[in-house]
């Protein structure tokens, strides 16, 4: 995100196979987790955290493109707000996560993979960075996630519909509310 005081643009997650962090979305601390904590379908989450760093990709970008334009510009506000929506994702990601740790549950296993199957079917080409010198009738023409990484989300999320009916019917009709999730906690 927008990062430090001098604007610097950064990752926000970083994954190593066996442990997820995230640093500048919740302030300055980084936050860890390990994936065998969490009682959640290993594959269901794996593809949830590369469509997670697809959206890191993205708010990355999209903060990159903001830089090259002058303050209060147009087009630094439009990729401002670009890399805010991304963000956006990434904090519905957390936060599922963290409700995971915390009140492990079907419920809970089951939004994740409503939020996978809404972003991978839905979100991801709709809200890949725009690129600012080329826009066609009716809009802006947008970025195409970079190869290697959606080929990536591609096999995670096949390989999470195979082990769970319940995310390949979601993919069938995806939709997701982040008020659902924080309504578990209730």
């Amino acid at each position: 995100m927008f990062g430090s005081k001098d604007d610097d643009c950064k990752h926000v997650i970083r994954f190593d196979a066996t442990n997820i962090s995230f640093s500048g979305l919740e302030g300055p601390d980084i936050i860890k987790f390990r994936l065998a904590s969490f009682q959640i379908k290993r594959d269901s989450l794996q593809a949830a955290i590369d469509i997670a760093q697809v959206y890191d990709l993205f708010q990355y970008s999209n903060c990159l493109k903001a830089k090259q334009f002058p303050e209060g510009t147009p087009e630094k506000t439009m990729f401002i707000l670009e890399s805010l929506k991304s963000g956006e994702r990434l904090i519905e990601f957390l936060a599922i996560i963290r409700v995971a740790l915390a009140r492990p549950s079907e419920r809970i296993e089951k939004a994740l993979e409503d939020w996978v199957a809404y972003t991978f079917s839905k979100k991801i080409p709709d809200e890949a960075p725009i690129i600012p010198e080329k826009v066609r009738a009716g809009g802006q023409i947008r970025e195409y996630p970079p190869i290697e990484e959606f080929n990536q989300v591609k096999r995670s999320v096949t390989k999470a519909r195979m082990s769970s009916q319940y995310l390949a019917e979601a993919l069938e009709d995806p939709h997701f509310n982040i008020n659902e999730v924080y309504a578990s906690l209730l």
